[in-house]
């Protein structure tokens, strides 16, 4: 699962267990084989798609935790 985060924040996940930080890497994008996007990063408005502004990872990382939690029962 990727998950695109706020440039230069994204090694505040890098405590936990389980997680892979990747910079500046090229995410998978549909209509590639097996991928697609739960929320797409930008908005379909007129004839050009228009950005959305990535959160910082921290409001991420309670969730992710808690996920992982789920995942793993041996996490803390």
């Amino acid at each position: 699962m990727t998950f695109l985060v706020q440039d230069g924040t994204g090694t505040d996940l890098a405590a936990l267990p389980g997680v892979r930080i990747r910079s500046q890497a090229e995410p998978i994008l549909p209509p590639s084989a097996g991928a697609r996007w739960d929320t797409p990063p930008w908005q379909p408005t007129g004839t050009r798609p228009a950005p959305l502004p990535l959160h910082p990872s921290a409001h991420l990382k309670a969730a992710l935790r808690d996920a992982l939690r789920l995942h793993s029962p041996a996490l803390p």
